[in-house]
C-alpha cells in the first residue's frame, strides 16, 4: 500500500496532471474488459477450489487444463476486438486533449495487452490462491509492486515520452508475471501442465456460472468506467486526474481487505464442498470482521489528517480529490464487510438473481450520476450516490444468504455491523479532538495514529468479538510470546 500511493505520487508528478488524466480516463476504459476477467477468476477459484475439496484427482486435473485453454481463447478474442473498436471509441466518444489522440491510442493498446496478460495469468493465480500458498502470493505481489516502483523510478531517465514509456513498461511487466506463475504452477502442480482438453461438460458449467458472474462484472466496470465518462463530460480531463487519484486510494484499500479473504475463501469453498454449512458461515462472519476491523485501524488516521496526507503525498492535488477520496475511504469500509460474504456465494453457486438486482442498481446509478450532473449538481453527488448503492447491496446481499441457505442476517448484524459503526464513529471523533490540540505537522500525524490504534484495538477485543475469536486472538498473541520468549532466552 505505502509503495503503490508513493508511486501514484510520482506518477501525477512526471506524468502532469493532463497526461495522469490522459491515462486514467483511456487505461479506465480498458479495464471496462475486466468484465470477461470478473467473470473467469471468480469461476476459475471457486470450480479449482470445489474440485480440490471433493478431492477426485482426475476431475481436478480436467477441470484445471480446461480452464487454461478457455483463458487462452478469450484473451486472444479480447486482443483482437479490442485493437479494433478501441481506437474507434476514443476518436469519437472520449473528450481528448488536442494533439493527444496518438498518445491515447498507444496507451490503449498497451493497456490491452497487460489486460489480456492478466487474463492469461487467472488460471495459474487460482491455483496458488486454491492450494493456499500465500506464501507465493504475497511474493509476486510484493515483486509485481516493486517492479513498478523500478519503473517509476526510471521514469525520469526514459529516453522517450514519459507517457509512452510507463504504458509500455507497464506491459512488459505483465508478461513477466504471467511467466513467473507459470513456471511455479507447472513445477509444484503437475495437474496445471497444458493439454489439449477441453471437456465440454465442464465448459458448459463454467460458462453458465461465468455469464452471471459476468454479468454482474460488467455492471460494476461500466457504472465506475461510466462514471469516469460522465465526469470528463461535464468537467474535462482534470477532474479525471482526482478521481483517478481516489481509485487508486481505493483500489489500494480494497486489495487490503480482499487479500484476507482471498485467504479465508478458500476454507469457505472446502467446507461447503464437504457439506459443512456452518464452518462456511462461521468463516465468513470471521471474515467480515477482519477485513472491517482492519480498514479501521487503516483509514481512521487516514481520514482526520486527510488533507496533510495527501499534500504529503502528493504535494499538490487536483480540485475536488480530497472530497473524492474521503467518500471513497467510508465506501471501501462498507465494501470490505460486504466482500465477505463473496465466498460463500460462489460456493452456493446460486448467483443469477443477485445479479440481476445488482445490475439493474448499478445502472440506475449512472444514469442518475448524469441526471444530477445536467441539473448542475455538485462534483462530489456521484460518491455520495455510490455510498448508498453500496449500502443497498450489502443488505440485499446478506438477506439473499438468508433465504437461500439460513444465513443468520440478524446475528451478522448485531455482532458485525453495529459493533463496528459505534466502535468507528468513536474512534473517530476522539482522534479528530485530538487533532485539534496540535498544529499540522508530520508529529501530528504520529499522534493521531497511535491515539487511534490505542483506543481502538482494546474496543475491537472488548466489543467486536465474540469469546471464541478472542480465544483464538490470545492463543495467537500467546504462540507470539512464547516464540519470542524462547528465541531471547537461547
Amino acid at each position: 500500500m505505502v509503495i503503490g500511493l508513493y508511486i501514484s505520487r510520482v506518477v501525477l508528478e512526471e506524468l502532469g496532471v493532463t497526461n495522469y488524466g490522459l491515462y486514467a480516463l483511456v487505461g479506465g476504459f480498458v479495464l471496462m474488459f475486466n468484465i470477461l476477467t470478473g467473470a473467469f477468476s471468480g469461476t476459475a477459484s471457486r470450480f479449482i477450489t470445489y474440485a480440490i475439496g471433493i478431492g477426485d484427482a482426475e476431475n481436478l486435473t480436467k477441470t484445471i487444463v480446461t480452464i487454461i485453454n478457455l483463458m487462452i481463447i478469450v484473451s486472444i478474442f479480447t486482443f483482437i476486438i479490442g485493437s479494433i473498436a478501441g481506437p474507434i471509441v476514443i476518436d469519437r466518444y472520449l473528450n481528448i486533449p488536442q494533439g493527444c489522440y496518438t498518445a491515447a491510442v498507444f496507451v490503449f493498446y498497451c493497456s490491452l495487452f497487460s489486460f489480456s496478460m492478466n487474463l492469461y495469468s487467472v488460471p495459474y493465480q487460482s491455483i496458488v490462491i486454491a492450494n493456499e500458498k500465500m506464501d507465493f502470493y504475497a511474493i509476486m505481489s510484493i515483486v509485481e509492486t516493486l517492479a513498478k516502483l523500478g519503473l517509476v523510478y526510471s521514469l525520469e531517465y526514459s529516453p522517450f515520452q514519459k507517457l509512452y514509456y510507463y504504458a509500455f513498461g507497464l506491459a512488459f511487466i505483465s508478461v513477466i508475471i504471467r511467466i513467473i506463475y507459470g513456471v511455479y504452477c507447472n513445477r509444484h502442480f503437475p495437474e496445471s501442465k497444458l493439454k489439449l482438453i477441453l471437456d465440454k461438460k465442464i465448459t458448459k458449467e463454467m460458462s453458465t456460472f461465468s455469464f452471471w458472474i459476468g454479468a454482474g462484472t460488467a455492471i460494476g466496470v461500466l457504472k465506475d468506467q461510466g462514471t469516469n465518462i460522465v465526469i470528463n463530460i461535464f468537467y474535462g480531463v482534470v477532474l479525471n486526474a482526482a478521481m483517478g487519484i481516489c481509485s487508486q486510494i481505493m483500489n489500494l484499500l480494497n486489495s487490503l481487505s480482499m487479500n484476507i479473504s482471498l485467504a479465508i475463501s478458500p476454507q469457505i469453498t472446502k467446507a461447503y464442498s464437504a457439506g459443512n454449512l456452518q464452518r462456511s458461515i462461521k468463516l465468513t462472519f470471521i471474515s467480515a470482521k477482519a477485513q472491517g476491523f482492519l480498514m479501521l485501524f487503516v483509514m481512521i488516521p487516514f481520514l482526520v489528517e486527510l488533507h496533510y496526507v495527501l499534500t504529503l503525498w502528493l504535494k499538490s492535488y487536483p480540485p475536488y480529490t480530497l472530497e473524492f477520496v474521503f467518500v471513497g475511504a467510508i465506501i471501501c469500509l462498507v465494501h470490505s464487510v460486504a466482500n465477505a460474504y463473496s465466498p460463500l456465494f460462489l460456493a452456493i453457486g446460486r448467483i443469477r438473481n443477485l445479479n440481476i438486482i445488482s445490475m439493474i442498481i448499478n445502472s440506475l446509478y449512472v444514469i442518475l450520476c448524469y441526471v444530477f450532473y445536467h441539473q448542475g449538481a455538485g462534483v462530489i453527488i456521484c460518491m455520495e450516490l455510490l455510498l448508498c448503492v453500496e449500502c443497498f447491496l450489502m443488505f440485499f446481499c446478506y438477506m439473499t444468504l438468508k433465504i437461500q441457505v439460513g444465513f443468520p442476517a440478524v446475528s451478522f448484524l448485531k455482532e458485525v455491523i453495529v459493533p463496528m459503526m459505534i466502535i468507528g464513529i468513536i474512534v473517530f471523533s476522539i482522534t479528530k479532538e485530538v487533532r485539534e490540540l496540535f498544529d499540522e505537522s508530520f508529529m501530528r500525524l504520529i499522534i493521531c495514529l497511535i491515539t487511534s490504534s490505542i483506543i481502538l484495538i482494546p474496543m475491537v477485543l472488548l466489543f467486536g468479538l465474540n469469546t471464541k475469536e478472542k480465544e483464538l486472538v490470545y492463543d495467537i498473541l500467546n504462540k507470539i510470546r512464547h516464540r519470542y520468549f524462547i528465541r531471547n532466552h537461547n
